[in-house]
């Protein structure tokens, strides 16, 4: 019969024990990921229950469902954007608020106010030329 190891009762996370590591260096993540380990083994009945699963696996289902978690999060700002934007002409008023050259960021002011990160700038504004 296999040796099969028990939850301890407590962890201890240290970065790389999570399967993907996208949040391992993030301090918020790594004071959570205990606290959640010990909530899903008490949900599972622990100490009532023997709970066959390791601290690893823990942190691997708390990084999935803060992904999982992001991802709605993400999808649902899209398609709420995307309320936002429908019926908006396609033009933009070509009031400008901020010009900067180069390697920069243009804000243009419109019905809606937009960040348009631009590698190469060159504008012509009445008899203004931006280099």
């Amino acid at each position: 019969m296999a040796n099969i190891p028990i939850w301890p009762g407590s962890s201890s996370f240290f970065p790389g024990d999570t399967p993907f590591g996208f949040y391992d260096d993030d301090f918020q993540f790594q004071t959570d990921t205990d606290k959640f380990a010990k909530f899903a083994a008490q949900r599972l009945g622990y100490p009532l229950v023997e709970i066959e699963l390791q601290d690893i696996n823990f942190y691997t289902a708390f990084e999935e469902a803060i992904t999982t978690y992001g991802n709605e999060l993400y999808a649902y700002q899209v398609s709420d954007n995307l309320l936002t934007f429908q019926g908006v002409t396609s033009s933009i008023s070509s009031t400008i608020s901020n010009v900067v050259c180069g390697f920069s960021a243009v804000m243009l002011k419109s019905s809606f106010n937009m960040l348009f990160t631009i590698k190469s700038i060159m504008l012509l504004q009445k008899s203004s030329t931006c280099i």
